[in-house]
């Protein structure tokens, strides 16, 4: 556990159920510079490249479904 860090209410989704999608909350919270991923101040950077990269695979899914129906 990390103190300051909480998880949000999970959220109820209609797709994808294997994973989980929840709020992280940061109160007071200090992450050591030996945990930082990245440079600091670039994460909301970082996160939209991973979105960005997971969006193409779910285009790829709507397609391949669109195509089989």
């Amino acid at each position: 556990p990390i103190n300051g860090l909480t998880l949000g209410k999970n959220e109820n989704k209609l797709g994808i159920t294997g994973t989980s999608i929840c709020d992280l909350i940061f109160e007071e919270c200090k992450i050591p510079k030996e945990n930082l991923l990245g440079k600091l101040g670039e994460g909301f950077n970082i996160a939209m490249s991973i979105l960005d990269a997971g969006r193409i695979g779910m285009a790829g899914q709507a397609l391949g479904i669109a195509l089989a129906a």
